[in-house]
């Protein structure tokens, strides 16, 4: 029987691959490096990776068209003539990113898309380096697969809800602050939930990369414990919640803050007077068709004069009506209402940790 001898990659790739849940345990003290183009990793990456790409943009869409149109033989031998320009930049990427104190590591864990040709060649590459690696099998794709699997984890969720500027978000950072599991939906996507959620924060994540990092944070939660999270819509301004993970806020039990009209104005005024009083008045202008050009007006007009709180008084009319309408279309299950004066003090967060604790249908911690 005639023997078959594999080629270097082969070796590779059977000797040396991790499963995604693997991958990721080993990340927590061996660095990530996705070698897939910088238009890939921009669109979607592991938490913490570092792209060191074997080939750009423009060379990863020439290969492309030529394994289409002409087949794999002359596509690998383009792309190894690319890759062999780039070895001295790849081999100083490396050094550096092997280099750093931060990780300490002599080793790297590599992926592609699908753990193919472009992993097992940086492999064979670093190899050579004389530095060894381990390959994310069916790479970022089947990493996506785990992230997406993540959404259908059964998790005890408790949602804070409540009318705009009840505090949730800052009861969100006092409960992660007391040791709570905490998912700040808002914070991942950039974006307070509104036609003003943008204003004074980064740009948004892709989809993708919301999810990546939430499904991370995730992972590193006890799942014995309860985790709390705010109610949201399903899009956070261009971000989409997972379809599953929405029908598991859907069905949670809800604390609901019952505050003051008066009170959330006050919040309001606080939490967005620093910010652009053009991008307020721009933003206002936006909700103009639904919430009637008579009350855009005052609301500028009260901008203008500099009175916030007169200003979200009058947009309140808008959102609490939105609000109770997208409430009234929900069915869930339970809820418990919690009112207040002091959505901001921290004794409300021991107040909502002791309705946690004592009212039967919430999980408990433990």
């Amino acid at each position: 029987m005639a023997l078959r001898y594999m080629s270097l990659t082969e070796i590779v790739a059977i000797n040396l691959q991790l499963s995604a849940s693997e991958f990721l345990t080993a990340s927590a003290n061996q660095p990530i490096v996705d070698v897939r183009a910088p238009i890939e990793y921009t669109e979607g990456h592991i938490p913490g990776a570092i792209n060191i790409p074997l080939l750009d943009n423009s060379q990863r869409e020439i290969v492309g068209k030529l394994y289409r149109e002409q087949g794999r033989g002359l596509a690998v031998q383009r792309g190894l003539q690319f890759v062999r320009k780039r070895l001295p930049e790849i081999k100083k990427q490396v050094e550096e990113v092997i280099g750093d104190d931060r990780t300490g590591a002599d080793e790297l864990l590599v992926h592609c898309w699908r753990g193919g040709m472009r992993s097992q060649s940086f492999a064979w590459l670093l190899e050579q380096f004389g530095r060894p690696a381990r390959i994310l099998k069916g790479g970022y794709k089947a990493y996506r697969r785990h992230v997406l699997h993540a959404f259908q984890k059964p998790l005890k969720l408790v949602v804070l809800s409540g009318f705009t500027g009840a505090g949730k978000t800052h009861q969100l950072k006092c409960l992660r602050e007391r040791g709570e599991q905490v998912i700040d939906l808002e914070g991942l996507a950039n974006h307070r939930g509104s036609a003003f959620g943008g204003i004074g924060l980064p740009p948004q994540p892709t989809v993708q990369q919301f999810q990546n990092e939430m499904a991370q944070l995730i992972d590193s939660f006890d799942s014995r414990r309860r985790i709390w999270l705010e109610d949201e819509s399903q899009k956070i301004g261009r971000v989409v919640i997972d379809n599953r993970f929405v029908e598991q806020i859907r069905q949670a039990p809800a604390i609901f803050i019952d505050v003051s009209q008066t009170v959330r104005a006050e919040n309001l005024a606080l939490e967005y007077g620093p910010l652009s009083v053009d991008a307020l008045r721009l933003s206002t202008q936006k909700i103009g068709r639904r919430f009637g050009s008579e009350n855009v007006a005052k609301a500028i007009a009260a901008l203008d004069r500099g009175d916030l709180q007169a200003c979200a008084t009058i947009l309140l009319e808008y959102y609490d009506k939105t609000y109770r309408v997208s409430q009234t279309r929900q069915n869930r299950p339970q809820s418990y209402h919690l009112a207040t004066e002091s959505p901001l003090a921290t004794t409300f967060t021991d107040q909502l940790i002791r309705a946690a604790d004592e009212t039967l249908w919430l999980h408990p911690n433990s």
